[in-house]
């Protein structure tokens, strides 16, 4: 809302620690290995497949919804919170980025899983 009526500020300035997560994990596609997740993301001990892939699907449908009613600059210029440190800023494509690198890290772990 804030893009479309011409409010939204432009993306805050990123400190050094940032601008790297930012450069070696959205831009390099590297997420490094070990660290834990936040406790609030930990699945349940049972998760129900179904459900996770449904919510999957509408989070999916739901980002690119936004995606399909901007122009290409207004992407640009669209930015948002890391979920997980809401003081960092991801613009739109870098969000994007962001969420295709998680989904290829969480593959490769399910994969190795399922080969042991």
């Amino acid at each position: 809302m804030q893009l479309r009526a011409g409010t939204l500020p432009p993306v805050p300035r990123r400190g050094v620690v940032e601008w790297l997560f930012v450069r070696f994990v959205v831009v390099r596609g590297q997420i490094p290995r070990g660290a834990p997740a936040p406790k609030s993301m930990h699945p349940t001990s049972t998760p129900d497949r179904d459900a996770v892939l449904a919510q999957v699907r509408r989070d999916v449908a739901r980002y690119r919804a936004i995606g399909d009613t901007l122009g290409a600059s207004e992407r640009d210029r669209l930015w948002v919170p890391n979920p997980f440190r809401p003081a960092w800023r991801y613009t739109y494509p870098e969000s994007l980025r962001m969420q295709a690198v998680h989904a290829r890290h969480h593959g490769a772990l399910v994969g190795e899983f399922m080969n042991k």
